[in-house]
């Protein structure tokens, strides 16, 4: 499902998203199924920033904050800062120094809760954790080929 909605935060998980949590409660009047998108919104109706719905754990998993609700841009800015940061610490993708071995994109800690991807000699395994990112995988793995260009995901 790609199914877009707005979800009004309470004080509580309005507070906890200012903070830094990757990842929210769903609360009784937040049905939504998984994988849909949640803009989410103050009470005023200003946009605090973005998420995807995970049905099974009942949470939503910010993929971005601010006024910015473009999910394809959300995933886009995840895969490249994912890359500058591994490549910093490992070389260019498919040229790394001293591993060829390790991962790529973390999850939440790299701002797409539900996925890792790993990188292996120049290949990506990507791993869904949960039902949410599964209208999303095929956004992602353009988005990794056009930027990483590996010998397969």
């Amino acid at each position: 499902s790609k199914h877009r909605s707005a979800i009004v935060l309470d004080l509580d998980r309005a507070s906890r998203l200012a903070r830094g949590a990757a990842r929210l409660p769903l609360s009784g009047g937040d049905a939504r199924q998984g994988g849909d998108l949640a803009e989410l919104r103050d009470p005023s109706g200003s946009i605090l920033g973005l998420a995807i719905v995970d049905g099974v754990e009942r949470a939503l998993r910010v993929w971005s904050r601010g006024p910015d609700p473009d999910p394809l841009a959300a995933i886009e800015r995840a895969v490249l800062s994912a890359r500058r940061l591994r490549e910093s610490l490992f070389g260019p993708f498919g040229k790394e120094r001293e591993t060829s071995a390790y991962r790529l994109l973390h999850g939440e800690g790299d701002g797409l809760g539900g996925l890792v991807v790993d990188a292996y000699a120049g290949f990506l395994v990507v791993q869904v954790l949960g039902e949410a990112f599964l209208p999303w995988v095929g956004e992602v793995e353009a988005s990794l080929q056009a930027h990483l260009e590996p010998r397969g995901i």
